[in-house]
């Protein structure tokens, strides 16, 4: 619903002022004889009480952006190009008095990224898709109060499984590991491996609650110190 609602009102926007372009253009066109282009830096769409509710220009860099505006003349939709270091990112941002609380845009390296921010502006979720010279890694995070506390869905060559985060250290994690072994991790306060249930890649069944500094084979099954 989210995307269909995104997808309609920009589509309704950049519709609206291609007609106006048109329009302005064809004007021209007819007081000037042949002109069929009409060249502006800024475009402005006001609502009847003459409040700018929709500007299209570019920006001190030279990114185009589109902006639009509630009644009381705060920003709260912005369409546009970055221009950081000179690699173009497209984004559109969502926002509410406290800050935008979505943001869908491109990364510089190709990645396409989408977050829901809380009242606080952090992020709560967060999903890419981000390119790996073995295929693209999909990622989704849902995140706590804090970035520190989170649950990550992440699948790539070698490893698709859900993990669980506290204070920054994975604490369980369950799925194909990278090493081949399907199974579930619960981990120490530190993050080393406490308690491991799973199958080997050559069908080998392991289930092993491991000492401090004790160690786990992926592969095999075996631990080791």
């Amino acid at each position: 619903m989210r995307g269909q609602f995104l997808s309609t009102l920009m589509g309704g926007v950049i519709g609206g002022c291609l007609v106006l372009g048109l329009q302005s253009g064809f004007a021209t066109a007819h007081g000037t004889h042949g002109t069929d282009t009409v060249a502006v830096r800024q475009l402005n769409v006001i609502d009847s009480t003459g409040k700018v509710r929709i500007s299209l220009r570019c920006d001190s860099n030279d990114a185009p952006r589109i902006r639009m505006h509630d009644s009381s003349g705060e920003m709260r939709c912005a369409l546009g190009l970055g221009n950081e270091g000179r690699k173009e990112a497209p984004f559109l941002y969502m926002i509410d008095h406290g800050g935008v609380k979505a943001d869908l845009s491109v990364a510089e390296d190709g990645s396409p990224t989408f977050f829901l921010n809380g009242r606080d502006g952090k992020p709560r979720i967060f999903m890419c898709a981000s390119p790996l010279k073995s295929g693209d890694l999909s990622q989704l995070v849902v995140y706590g109060n804090t970035q520190d506390t989170r649950t990550e869905i992440i699948a790539n060559e070698g490893k698709t499984g859900i993990s669980s985060y506290k204070q920054g250290v994975m604490r369980t994690y369950s799925g194909i590991m990278p090493a081949g072994m399907a199974g579930m991790m619960v981990d120490d306060a530190a993050g080393n491996p406490g308690t491991i249930i799973g199958i080997t890649s050559d069908d080998k069944r392991v289930m092993t609650r491991l000492e401090k500094g004790e160690r786990v084979d992926m592969a095999t099954g075996e631990s080791h110190k």
